[in-house]
């Protein structure tokens, strides 16, 4: 009786393991990675895609999809996103961000389109890739560290 108990149970808890793991869907993903800023020195402000209002943006705060970060002169933003929070940007004087997609999405994305951005991509989910996309360009990665800069004086 105590074996078949134990074997009821063990499969009562494999099933709803199961049933848990199979309905984590897209939406749920955001959960389960979440982007926020650890670093902010200068001027640092983010307007939120929720509401389009700009604010100050002080270290240990929230980012969302669709959120654009601009830094001002002398200053720096820092970012960690992704799996465990492994994945770091850090935004530059006078840079414009927009964070595409970094929560809701197993790819990740930026698009920058003035300044300086620096990543060091340490670990993505299994077949994800980051991309860092620009007016002229696109710099996708698997895992590494890269620059992207724009300068205006320049032209591809």
């Amino acid at each position: 009786m105590k074996k078949l108990f134990k074997l009821l149970l063990i499969a009562v808890l494999l099933y709803s393991g199961y049933f848990f793991y199979a309905k984590i869907s897209m939406s749920d993903y955001a959960i389960l990675q979440k982007a926020e800023t650890f670093f902010a020195q200068g001027y640092v402000k983010i307007m939120s895609a929720s509401d389009g209002m700009w604010r100050s943006l002080p270290a240990d705060s929230e980012v969302q999809d669709g959120d654009t970060i601009l830094t001002g002169e002398d200053a720096l933003a820092e970012i960690k996103f992704g799996k465990n929070s492994n994945n770091y940007m850090r935004f530059c004087s006078d840079a414009s961000v927009e964070l595409s997609k970094l929560t809701s999405s197993k790819n990740k994305q930026i698009k920058l389109t003035k300044g300086k951005a620096m990543s060091l991509i340490n670990q993505l989910d299994e077949d994800s890739k980051f991309e860092v996309r620009t007016p002229q360009v696109v710099c996708g990665v698997l895992g590494t560290g890269f620059d992207a800069e724009i300068k205006e004086d320049v032209n591809i």
